[in-house]
């Protein structure tokens, strides 16, 4: 590559990786049933949303039956905010007795 075309190329890659930070944005993180207690902390001007980790259990307590009723609050206080919510289902579990998967993934052959 010829110098020139060096420095533009650097120039470039500079003025995108700036526009990216300048673009970033904060978020708190919390797990369900817990946003309540951040309310204050996600009011805040510098934060932009909240990250809430929903368990695949408790969103799906029988095969095929789903209750987003927790969901469905924790995004109505963080609309109220005028704030963003950023939804991470968990399907893993790193303790021998956790199980955040709906039970008939565990017993169900299929």
């Amino acid at each position: 590559m010829k110098p020139l075309q060096s420095l533009l190329f650097a120039c470039a890659a500079f003025v995108s990786l700036h526009q990216a930070a300048s673009a970033a944005e904060n978020f708190i993180y919390t797990s369900s049933g817990e946003l309540e207690a951040s309310k204050m902390l996600l009011s805040r001007p510098d934060i932009s949303g909240v990250q809430i980790v929903y368990n695949w259990k408790s969103l799906e307590p029988a095969k095929g039956q789903y209750d987003f009723s927790q969901i469905e609050k924790d995004l109505a206080l963080a609309e109220s905010l005028n704030r963003k919510l950023f939804i991470q289902v968990q399907d893993r579990f790193f303790e021998p007795k956790a199980r955040n998967i709906p039970e008939y993934m565990l017993s169900d052959p299929e």
